[in-house]
């Protein structure tokens, strides 16, 4: 406005205005959380390859982010409290397998 007059709203932005802003501010966010992501991932590399790990690191990280998700476990219950039961064993990864980028993506809810 030239000559120091007022908007004709009264100085209110319109909502196309406030829309562009908002969209600005959540691109921002987004850009941000993106870059937080790439830095995490960034020094998982690193970690995993100081330990001669060759993990595929989004897999990693997704199950990181399911296993944080999940309820903590319940107390134990006996197989006669029980309708159903299943067994199974399963062993730990061998070093070698787990050097190999192999991950261990077993959780128990009920031990």
């Amino acid at each position: 406005m030239k000559g120091g007059q007022q908007p004709a709203n009264g100085g209110k932005k319109s909502s196309v205005v406030e829309n562009i802003e908002k969209m600005e501010r959540q691109r921002h966010e987004r850009r941000k959380k993106m870059e937080e992501e790439k830095n995490v991932k960034a020094q998982r590399v690193m970690m995993n390859e100081a330990a001669g790990k060759k993990v595929d690191i989004d897999f990693e990280l997704l199950l990181d982010q399911y296993k944080a998700k999940m309820p903590a476990p319940k107390s134990h219950l006996t197989t006669a409290n029980m309708k159903i039961s299943v067994c199974v064993r399963k062993r730990p990864l061998f070093s070698k397998e787990a050097n190999n980028g192999e991950i261990d993506s077993i959780s128990v809810a009920n031990p």
